[in-house]
């Protein structure tokens, strides 16, 4: 199986009750020199999309409900903004160690 974060939880904000638009992102977490695959809950997804690099801005300092160290980029796509998350940041070590020993995770990791 693939441990699961709920995203709502880790940005601090308050949990809610899943959707049919609620989805599970499977995600490649950069730690050190490999990579761990988690799920992460996500309340939607509108649009899975790749950005290039001249089309990121840096993220604004406030504004933000969350850490903006979270943040490493904000780009657009169809013309609204997108959030870019720094997974490295998002994801700590601790989490990922636990991932990689196969360990459970509570959802206030």
């Amino acid at each position: 199986g693939v441990p699961v974060i709920d995203l709502r939880t880790k940005l601090g904000l308050p949990p809610v009750t899943p959707t049919e638009n609620t989805r599970i992102i499977v995600l490649e977490v950069p730690v050190g020199s490999r990579q761990i695959t988690m799920g992460m809950i996500s309340d939607r997804v509108i649009e899975v999309t790749s950005l290039a690099e001249h089309e990121l801005e840096a993220a604004p300092d406030v504004g933000v409900r969350w850490r903006s160290e979270y943040i490493r980029a904000i780009g657009r796509s169809g013309g609204a903004f997108v959030i870019v998350f720094d997974l490295s940041q998002l994801f700590s070590s601790e989490e990922a160690a636990l991932v990689s020993a196969d360990l459970p995770l509570s959802a206030s990791d």
